[in-house]
């Protein structure tokens, strides 16, 4: 099917696309792309939902690595359960300390949600 003429909307933008219209920028904090961002532009592959769903539980068993939770580990280094942190939960490794009493043993295979 060939459309006629422009059949869709464009429901993106980006932080850049404001610049010309300011009199003044500022430069915006660098931070870890892992920690902060993984885009979702494909179906299956590189940038989809798994591979953003993978980024979020490496960041996970980091946060909670770095607090001296052991998380299981597959032979080839990867994690070998599901984590999901709540906000609400964790903002930070630094919030995970604080919670050590409410993180159960992980195991492997496990689907952990800490809220």
């Amino acid at each position: 099917m060939e459309p006629a003429g422009p059949n869709g909307i464009k429901l993106e933008s980006f932080v850049f696309d404001a610049l010309p219209l300011t009199s003044k920028s500022i430069i915006l904090q660098t931070v870890v792309r892992s920690e902060e961002f993984s885009p979702i532009k494909n179906a299956t592959g590189v940038d989809s939902v798994e591979t953003a769903k993978q980024m979020m539980i490496d960041r996970a068993a980091g946060w909670l690595e770095s607090a001296g939770v052991t998380v299981p580990r597959k032979p080839d280094g990867s994690v070998d359960c599901i984590i999901e942190i709540a906000p609400g939960f964790a903002m930070g490794p630094d919030d995970i300390k604080a919670k050590l009493n409410q993180i159960p043993e992980i195991k492997p295979k496990d689907k952990l949600y800490l809220a």
